[in-house]
């Protein structure tokens, strides 16, 4: 998105010129703003990492991500099964660790964000 610079004024403009301008100038600005906000998706608005992944049953998985910190939170997106959790090991700059308590394997599709 490129924002056009506001004209300069010739010397001796009036103020209804300049106010006049402004509205037009601003109303522009705005139009072009919201349509770019409506365009920008999840991925676009947060750092994160996508990953799917299955989680055998019983068993705690590190999933390696890129985001060079510690993660601040996860968004499961799709799942096979509904007992997945945070797993017992602290996540790190380089992974994160889900356990899945079910009896059955589960895979998902997660966000992990920044």
């Amino acid at each position: 998105m490129k924002i056009q610079r506001p004209k300069k004024f010739r010397v001796g403009a009036t103020p209804q010129e300049i106010i006049q301008y402004l509205e037009v100038f601003l109303a522009n600005t705005l139009t072009d703003i919201t349509t770019a906000m409506q365009r920008l998706t999840f991925k676009d608005n947060f750092k994160s990492y996508t990953a799917r992944v299955t989680i055998e049953a019983g068993q705690e998985l590190p999933i390696q991500h890129n985001l060079g910190v510690i993660p601040t939170g996860k968004l499961i997106l799709k799942s096979t099964g509904y007992q997945v959790r945070d797993g017992d090991s602290a996540w790190t700059s380089e992974y994160v660790y889900l356990k899945n308590e079910g009896s059955s394997p589960v895979t998902l599709t997660l966000v992990i964000l920044r």
